[in-house]
C-alpha cells in the first residue's frame, strides 16, 4: 500500500527529456522513440522497464469547406466538408467514427465515405457534415483557418486544412 512515483525518460537527438507520474501526456516527434521506466515505493527502485513508440506522420489530404463564407444568420444548417484521400487509399481503411474540427473541435454530425475513378486512378473522398450553429458558437466573426482531423483503422490520422470567413449580416 505504499505510494508510487514514476519516472520516465527518453532521448531525442541527445538531449535527455523526463516526466512524472502514471500517465503523463508528452510530445514526441515522428520517429521510433525508447521510452525508460523506474518505478518508486519509496524503498526502492524498480529496474527499468522499456516500451518503443513509433509516432507515425498524419496523412496530408485536400480539404474543400463549403459555403467558404458562413452566414451565421442564414436558414442553411450545416458546413458541407470534403476531404479527398491520396490516390490508392481505400474506404474500407477509414475508420467508422466522425471527423473532428478544429480549432472548433467540433464533431461531424454526418459522414460519408465514397470511391470514385477507375482502376488505380480511384479516389476515396469523405463527405461530413457539420452543426452551422455550433461552428457559429465557437468561432468569432472573421477569417479562419479549419482542420478537419479523421482517423484510419491503422490508427495513422489524416487531415486536411481550409480557409473560411464568417458573417453575421443583419
Amino acid at each position: 500500500n505504499d505510494a508510487l512515483s514514476y519516472y520516465w525518460s527518453w532521448t531525442i537527438d541527445d538531449n535527455i527529456y523526463e516526466a512524472n507520474g502514471v500517465s503523463p501526456i508528452i510530445q514526441l516527434p515522428v520517429g521510433e522513440h525508447e521510452i525508460e521506466l523506474i518505478v518508486d515505493d519509496g524503498t526502492d527502485l524498480s529496474e527499468p522497464d522499456y516500451c518503443v513508440i513509433t509516432v507515425v506522420e498524419p496523412v496530408n489530404v485536400e480539404l474543400q469547406i463549403l459555403p467558404r463564407v458562413i452566414n451565421c444568420n442564414s436558414r442553411s444548417g450545416m458546413v458541407l466538408t470534403m476531404l479527398t484521400l491520396p490516390v490508392g487509399a481505400k474506404s474500407s481503411e477509414i475508420a467508422d467514427e466522425p471527423v473532428v474540427m478544429y480549432p472548433c473541435g467540433i464533431e461531424s454530425a454526418y459522414l460519408r465515405v465514397l470511391e470514385r475513378g477507375p482502376g488505380r486512378n480511384r479516389k476515396t473522398f469523405i463527405l461530413a457534415a457539420f452543426d452551422k450553429n455550433e461552428v457559429c458558437g465557437t468561432l468569432e466573426k472573421g477569417n479562419h483557418s479549419i482542420d478537419v482531423v479523421g482517423r484510419l483503422k491503422s490508427g495513422q490520422y489524416y487531415y486536411g486544412s481550409d480557409n473560411i470567413r464568417i458573417i453575421e449580416p443583419r
